[in-house]
């Protein structure tokens, strides 16, 4: 007797625990979808984008590569400064940035320094409601059709 209440309990305890990874597994699964989806929002169906990893990115534009990096994880109501280099001379146009999950108007960055392969510049970046949020950075390249995006994420 005592044999089949213990058995009859291991098979609840079983049951639970494969509940509770089902709901796990689903979890992430949704979880990933979502990123991807999000991901491919961003982006905007343009092919000049990229995500910060480790605080650089780079993009190929016109056969040249470009390099981006930041001084800082983006942290909100923080100065954070960005270098964008390239072996070959570039210009910009325009560097604005933009929440994507939510409306924060057009934040932009300051021009601080340029050279004929460096750009150097900051931003900062402002405080909202939502605990996660995405950005996009797009920077316009004179004699480009097609911005670049940067994409990055802050949390609090």
């Amino acid at each position: 007797m005592k044999h089949l209440k213990l058995t009859k309990r291991l098979q609840i305890a079983s049951i639970v625990v494969l509940i509770f990874a089902a709901v796990n597994l689903t979890v992430f699964i949704q979880s990933e979808r979502q990123q991807t989806g999000l991901n491919n929002s961003l982006s905007n169906g343009l092919g000049n984008h990229c995500h910060f990893v480790n605080l650089e990115c780079a993009i190929e534009l016109d056969g040249q590569s470009i390099n981006f990096s930041l001084s800082r994880a983006p942290t909100i109501e923080e100065r954070i400064d960005v270098v964008i280099s390239s072996e070959n001379p570039f210009e910009l146009e325009q560097a604005v940035i933009e929440g994507v999950n939510m409306y924060m108007g057009t934040l932009p960055v300051v021009e601080e320094a340029v050279a004929e392969m460096t750009w150097r510049g900051w931003f900062m970046l402002g405080a909202c409601s939502e605990p996660t949020m995405q950005w996009r950075m797009t920077i316009k390249f004179k004699g480009q059709p097609q911005p670049a995006q940067l994409l990055f994420t802050t949390t609090f």
